[in-house]
């Protein structure tokens, strides 16, 4: 891993740590890289179980299993907002 990157994941991972210290309940950040991870599976869980409320933005929504989880999650009574630019010719 380069020198610049580990260092902004060392200062990412820190400032976490100092946040969690400081506070009684931080929310849950992470970055997802998907070079060699899947990062569809942990937003589709979060999306599925979640019962308060979603508010996402896109540029342009490429992929429909958001759309139909986003759906569903409205259907079932989830309070969802979403901010999309009306303008983006797919």
């Amino acid at each position: 891993m380069p020198r610049s990157r580990l260092s902004v994941v060392g200062r990412v991972a820190l400032a976490g740590v100092l946040v969690g210290t400081f506070t009684a309940r931080a929310p849950s950040e992470r970055l997802c890289d998907a070079s060699f991870e899947d990062c569809r599976a942990p937003l589709i869980n979060l999306i599925r179980t979640e019962t308060v409320g979603i508010d996402v933005a896109f540029w342009f929504m490429q992929d429909a299993r958001y759309q139909t989880e986003i759906i569903r999650r409205w259907q079932a009574g989830v309070p969802v907002r979403v901010l999309v630019d009306p303008k983006r010719q797919p």
